[in-house]
């Protein structure tokens, strides 16, 4: 497709800039943190993961870099790992002004089977504003996984929610079997 191409170069460009801020000041979290993010974008996870490990490391206070090392390392596969820095940068200040934050370490523990703890990630994901339709559906997924007393009836109403919030999202139609 002619316009992943020219996408491709675009980023391949960025990439080279980025780098060179990065070698002109190695200390800058911000230059490691465009690379690694470029690097995601081209699908380079190796990459990806080893410059925003670098950005949180040269800025362990930063939300914006741990939370990106932890989104690319959930979506990159490496669950264990992108909880330890979902768990990290939920302790940061602004957190609470992330609910996407919550809902990604809500994912992760589900993949680990730690239900209760899903679930109330997922709930503080999906009551925090902005609402998402794609919070919602994850609360309704932790609930179904956890399968206590009660939990059906909360995966269904958090799917309605989701559908409320965004009528097309085919994932929390599925669920409800529509």
């Amino acid at each position: 497709d002619e316009r992943y191409v020219e996408l491709t170069h675009y980023l391949e460009q960025a990439l080279t800039a980025f780098r060179r801020a990065v070698v002109l000041n190695p200390a800058n979290a911000a230059a490691h943190s465009n690379v690694g993010n470029v690097h995601y974008r081209l699908g380079n996870c190796q990459e990806a993961e080893y410059e925003l490990a670098q950005a949180a490391a040269l800025d362990p206070e930063s939300l914006s870099a741990v939370s990106q090392l932890a989104i690319a390392l959930f979506e990159c596969g490496n669950i264990q790992a992108s909880v330890e820095q979902f768990e990290r940068a939920l302790e940061l200040n602004g957190a609470v002004f992330n609910p996407p934050l919550y809902t990604y370490l809500a994912r992760g523990y589900l993949e680990q089977d730690r239900y209760d703890e899903a679930v109330r990630r997922a709930q503080q994901g999906a009551l925090l504003p902005p609402h998402s339709a794609e919070a919602y559906y994850y609360l309704g997924r932790t609930y179904e996984a956890r399968a206590a007393e009660g939990d059906s009836a909360a995966a269904q109403d958090a799917y309605q929610q989701a559908l409320q919030l965004d009528p097309t999202f085919e994932a929390a139609r599925q669920a409800l079997g529509n």
